[in-house]
């Protein structure tokens, strides 16, 4: 038994990295063997890797851009559980997660029968009869020919769309639709052009070829040059060998997110030296963040003001920063950082 006030201070219960002074295995467990709490809050610790059978409702609050981090949420319901006769799970998605990757789920019309109050009931009397519950009348489906659409919901694919600037005249054309059309050139000459041919078996090329293979591709038609090409790819660097491999299959650029952890990664090892391990531990903070921001984004977010907000803020903000590296260091490593990653 539990009194009224103990339920109503442990009835939810919030769990970070944090919590517990940064131990939160034991409220994890908490939630998932004792009666309370009842609700468990977090972000990225119960996501994944966590198994408890008698969850049988997810609230999404968070929207995500990850099928596979969807999949691995939805999938902290899907357990089926005998003890407690669940059968199924409910999903209160906040931020239309569901159909950002197209999960059919069905929706929930199906209310609990609770029959109508009683009144009271005299002495001597008789208990009444339990009276029997209508079935739940099934929701109309809408006519499959109409589709309701909320105004302002549809994407709008001509804003959507990145444009890059080719050739020697200006042209604008979608980065999407370069690349097909570098893959589709590559995989047309692959059949025919002697030196693509050599690409694709790693055979020496003179210089003469790999001049007529670039004019042959730079044509009016496309305009495909490395130049345009790392534009549509989104790389830096790369040459037109990887760009040819790339369009077959035979190689694969590194992403963004990769780059950027290699940047951080090179930085950190070439500075070693002078980082102790508490400086060590608020720059691989430093980098998830940046990371986590440009999965979701496509941006970096390494500018001043990220040691004003979350996690940062947490563990002291800016001054903790430059009570560890100093107030002039800090502002030298976010220079160079943030100039790796503008090159990365």
């Amino acid at each position: 038994n539990r009194s009224p006030v103990e339920v109503r201070q442990s009835f939810a219960q919030k769990i970070t990295c944090y919590s517990n002074n940064g131990n939160p295995k034991p409220l994890i467990d908490r939630f998932k063997f004792d009666p309370l709490p009842v609700v468990a809050v977090s972000v990225d610790m119960l996501d994944t890797g966590y198994d408890h059978k008698e969850v049988e409702n997810l609230v999404m609050l968070r929207p995500t851009t990850s099928a596979i981090k969807y999949a691995q949420m939805r999938g902290r319901g899907s357990r089926l559980c005998p003890r407690i006769g669940k059968s199924d799970f409910l999903i209160y998605d906040f931020v239309n997660n569901h159909a950002n990757f197209n999960d059919p789920g069905v929706p929930y019309h199906r209310p609990k029968p609770v029959g109508s109050r009683p009144g009271p009931r005299q002495p001597g009397e008789p208990e009444p009869e339990p009276q029997p519950t209508p079935e739940p009348v099934p929701k109309p489906h809408p006519p499959s020919e109409f589709m309701l659409i909320k105004e302002g919901s549809l994407e709008d694919q001509i804003r959507k769309r990145e444009m890059i600037i080719v050739g020697p005249e200006g042209l604008a054309i979608d980065r999407k639709d370069y690349r097909d059309r570098w893959r589709e050139r590559i995989i047309q000459m692959q059949k025919t052009d002697p030196v693509v041919q050599k690409v694709v078996a790693g055979q020496p090329i003179t210089e003469e070829e790999w001049d007529a293979l670039a004019l042959r591709l730079n044509t009016p038609e496309f305009y495909f040059a490395e130049a345009a090409l790392r534009k549509a790819f989104g790389q830096p660097t790369g040459s037109l060998t990887d760009f040819i491999r790339a369009a077959l299959g035979l190689h694969e650029f590194p992403t963004r997110e990769q780059r950027i952890e290699r940047a951080f990664n090179t930085w950190v090892a070439e500075h070693s030296s002078s980082i102790n391990p508490e400086q060590a531990k608020m720059l691989r903070l430093l980098r998830n963040v940046v990371l986590a921001a440009a999965r979701e984004t496509k941006y970096d977010t390494l500018d001043p003001s990220i040691f004003s907000r979350y996690p940062f803020r947490l563990l002291g903000g800016r001054a903790k920063m430059q009570s560890l590296f100093g107030e002039k260091r800090l502002v030298a490593i976010m220079d160079e950082l943030r100039q790796l990653i503008s090159a990365a």
